[in-house]
């Protein structure tokens, strides 16, 4: 079965590749935004969830949201059975990447420190074991996950989970699951999307563009869109647990001293 998710994972994103997404430009000249855009953009992808928790159970039905984001440095720890040396340069890379955009302090935890961000490589046999261990554990936010970690639907090749503090809005906690049956541009996809996401703008956007918070896969990579997008939000006048009316007004405000040209 791994083998021939691997092989159709393969086959989906070259095929996706030759009709024109998967693209890895952080700046493409037929995709230019101004400040209407990015701030729409940072509405719905900021401000709304895509899934909702109904009786347990994540469903796929968009619900607003308060502000989400990070008050203290992450410290993410990569494990599993799959990772690779490729994997680890690819998180550090990004890792510094992300800390720029939104000024976060962001690096892998050493031997010895705590961390709060997790991310799980792992196969079909890991993942099963790793599902029972965040249900003995009783993780927090770990529903959709377990369904993930558990299933074998490889319609979805990763996922990412965040957990807020006793305020509810405040990030304190992350895990991110990428399956090893991906590998090239999608496990990189996967790697880009899971850990921008984790960071707080978790909706995606059919509107976005160029972005990867967007399900349409035209953007495979991170864009500077999207490191505005966490440079807006990482704004210390927007605060964890605001709410969209609360919020947008700062958040206009910002984007409109950003200087963007009309496109």
């Amino acid at each position: 079965m791994e083998r021939e998710a691997a092989r159709s994972y393969a086959e989906v994103t070259g095929a996706v590749q030759a009709a024109g997404g998967m693209r890895t430009e952080r700046a493409p000249a037929d995709a230019p935004f101004g400040a209407a855009d990015l701030a729409r953009n940072f509405e719905r992808i900021v401000f709304f969830t895509e899934f909702t928790l109904e009786d347990g159970v994540l469903a796929p039905r968009e619900a607003e949201t308060r502000l989400l984001k990070w008050e203290t440095p992450i410290r993410y720890r990569l494990v599993g059975d799959a990772v690779t040396l490729d994997d680890i340069d690819a998180h550090a890379a990004l890792a510094r990447r992300l800390s720029a955009a939104s000024g976060l302090s962001i690096r892998r935890a050493g031997p010895d420190e705590d961390d709060n961000m997790l991310i799980l490589i792992l196969s079909r046999a890991a993942r099963r074991q790793a599902a029972d261990f965040l249900e003995a554990a009783n993780a927090p936010s770990r529903a959709g996950l377990l369904y993930r970690l558990r299933g074998d639907d490889y319609s979805i090749p990763c996922a990412a989970s965040v957990s807020t503090g006793t305020d509810g809005a405040a990030i304190t906690q992350a895990i991110i699951l990428i399956k090893a049956e991906t590998s090239g541009l999608l496990r990189e996809s996967c790697t880009h999307e899971e850990f921008a996401q984790s960071l707080g703008p978790g909706n995606d956007f059919d509107g976005a563009r160029p972005s990867i918070f967007n399900d349409d896969q035209e953007f495979a990579l991170l864009t500077g869109h999207d490191e505005m997008i966490l440079r807006v939000l990482y704004d210390p006048r927007l605060k964890p647990g605001m709410t969209r009316a609360e919020g947008m007004p700062i958040a206009r405000a910002i984007i409109a001293g950003l200087g963007l040209p009309d496109p």
